[in-house]
């Protein structure tokens, strides 16, 4: 082979390990979905807590700017129940938050409406139920900061 052909191998090989670099995110070793628009939707399948839930798409979905209490704390029980209420085995329209894009545990975030046709804002929702609090840090980096949600965590 020649010093052209060995160039040539040599520069798709380099096209190849930066595509590849371009998908997978080296800190946790998964290969991160690129969602071509900033809504995804699909049907609940599971609720995991008061601010997670799998949809049957395949994504797990925290909600944007709202804490609930972990398993083993008071109201743990009172935000998933309620969330399971709201979302489970109904559709779902996710507003992915361009300002958060990686979740931890593989999760995406966004502002998250279930019901159908109401399409209840379940983050504010959980919110003024009580059942979770405004996650006033993430505020300052989320595409909604000037969302509602982040204004009653001021109050």
């Amino acid at each position: 082979m020649g010093l052209v052909q060995w160039v040539i191998i040599i520069v798709l090989i380099a096209v190849i390990i930066f595509g590849f670099a371009a998908v997978i995110d080296f800190s946790k070793g998964v290969i991160k979905k690129v969602y071509p628009t900033p809504v995804i939707t699909g049907n609940v399948v599971r609720v995991i807590d008061g601010d997670t839930l799998d949809l049957d798409t395949g994504e797990r979905v925290r909600l944007a700017l709202v804490n609930t209490p972990e398993r083993g704390e008071y109201g743990y029980m009172a935000a998933k129940e309620w969330l399971e209420y709201r979302c489970l085995g109904k559709q779902a329209t996710i507003d992915l938050d361009s300002g958060q894009k990686a979740g931890t545990y593989g999760r995406i975030i966004g502002l998250v409406y279930c019901g159908g046709d109401n399409n209840y804002f379940v983050n504010l929702e959980i919110i003024e139920l009580r059942l979770g609090v405004v996650m006033m840090n993430y505020c300052k980096v989320s595409e909604f900061k000037n969302n509602i949600i982040c204004q009653l965590g001021i109050g």
